[in-house]
């Protein structure tokens, strides 16, 4: 009794994990459409890249696969993989520099004098 009940909870668990990932998911992929509904072309740009990383898994990892055909296209990949790598190196800059104002600004907040600007 207590093992079906535990299979049952397991079931369950699993279930509820599953629908979160298919909503973070979906949460994903409505943020990138709307990215490139606005003409972020990095935003295109990793999904095209996704979309070659996810097929040459597959490809990869298929038990009956004797060969492996390499799209002529694949030093673009290389190349879009590049750019997405060169996108977040950029975010992580922003990133540090908005943390680093934000502290500075904690440490020396703006005096009346500096707020009013010069004389």
């Amino acid at each position: 009794m207590l093992e079906a009940e535990g299979r049952k909870e397991a079931a369950f668990r699993d279930a509820e994990a599953r629908e979160r990932s298919a909503q973070a998911e979906a949460a994903a992929t409505r943020m990138l459409s709307e990215a490139i509904a606005q003409g972020d072309i990095a935003a295109l740009n990793y999904s095209i890249a996704e979309k070659y990383v996810r097929a040459f898994t597959a490809l990869a990892q298929a038990p009956n696969q004797r060969t492996f055909i390499v799209p002529m296209e694949l030093a673009s990949l290389a190349g879009t993989l590049s750019g997405i790598a060169a996108i977040a190196g950029s975010a992580q800059s922003e990133a540090r520099a908005e943390e680093a104002a934000r502290v500075r600004r904690a440490i020396v907040p703006d005096s009346p004098a500096r707020a009013a600007g010069p004389a």
